[in-house]
């Protein structure tokens, strides 16, 4: 097996995170990305094309980011299969843990004005319509109306108001929200979670 240097040979353009993570404009793209690596590492640890699947997947989205590559290694055309299995668990491993530490530090390395980007912002709000949308357990009555009310919580995180101010409009929606069904919660409570 033969170590990948701190800054791979196809790597872009010197960055950070924030950098990188710009073209895919998500702190979701991170979570999923973490569920991924957590998903092929529990369900498919011995499956070459998956683990390779994965990895190919990734690995790309943070190439770039100063340090994320450092101690990957690179699957030598001549090792067996067993060899190149052992490579990308622990690669996926590598790099489940450097997103982790940067999803646990609210993507530090995004920086704060990222997190507050009302482009995330709107991002994030889009996959929970999404979500809401492909819930078969509510009506369409119902759906409509968390999609109102979806709305109106998305024009307070935008606002410019402090925290506080936020978090005050924000209670209402919280009441409200206790008195859905568990699926429906448990999309519009993390978007809530990151108030900032």
């Amino acid at each position: 097996m033969v170590l990948l240097k701190e800054k791979p040979i196809f790597a872009g353009s010197e960055g950070g995170l924030r950098q990188t993570m710009s073209r895919y404009n998500s702190i979701l793209t991170v979570e999923r990305d973490i569920a991924r690596c957590g998903d092929v590492l529990e369900n498919h640890s011995r499956d070459k094309e998956k683990l390779a699947a994965a990895f190919y997947e990734i690995f790309p989205r943070y190439m770039d980011v100063e340090g994320f590559s450092k101690g990957l290694q690179v699957v030598n055309e001549y090792d067996d299969e067993l060899s190149d299995i052992q490579t990308y668990v622990s690669n996926i491993k590598i790099m489940k843990e450097r997103l982790e530490d940067y999803f646990a530090n609210k993507c530090e390395g995004l920086s704060k004005s990222y997190v507050k980007d009302p482009e995330v912002i709107e991002e994030l709000f889009e996959g929970a319509v999404y979500d809401i949308n492909a819930l078969d357990s509510i009506s369409d009555a119902s759906k409509r109306d968390i999609l109102m009310k979806l709305e109106e919580i998305k024009k307070i995180c935008l606002s410019e108001n402090t925290l506080d101010e936020k978090w005050a409009k924000l209670r209402p929606y919280i009441m409200w929200l206790s008195g859905k069904d568990v699926k429906s919660a448990l999309i519009i409570l993390p978007l809530i979670a990151r108030l900032d």
